[in-house]
């Protein structure tokens, strides 16, 4: 089975580690690149061409909301997933959970993998 193609836009390094060891742990093939901003996600889009997208939700650079706008307008039929550790989204990050393809919470990371691993079958 090939690598799944997963873009993580993560800023906390140890978040996207985490994430690539529980990947690993339960025997997912997957190429994670990790992007932080505007312009790596935009070059990501073009160059990495990703199968699945995973957000943070806030981060200094970008938000969840415009990550989406940008994966959404030139990869409509990859899955946007929103993975956040804000157990009581505002308003606006409510929004942006529901036009999300799919919601983990940080906490839950195994739910992620888990919905991973299926994705990938």
């Amino acid at each position: 089975m090939k690598p799944l193609k997963i873009l993580h836009i993560e800023d906390e390094p140890s978040d996207a580690s985490l994430l690539k060891l529980k990947l690993k742990r339960a025997q997912v093939s997957a190429d994670i690149q990790v992007v932080t901003d505007t312009q790596s996600l935009k070059d990501a889009i073009q160059e990495f061409k990703p199968e699945v997208v995973v957000s943070d939700n806030s981060m200094p650079n970008l938000t969840a909301k415009d990550a989406l706008a940008l994966i959404k307008a030139s990869l409509p039929e990859v899955p946007f997933v929103l993975f956040t550790g804000a157990v009581r989204p505002t308003p606006a990050e409510e929004a942006t959970i529901q036009a999300a393809d799919h919601f983990f919470l940080k906490d839950d990371i195994n739910q992620l993998v888990g919905w991973i691993k299926s994705y990938q079958s």
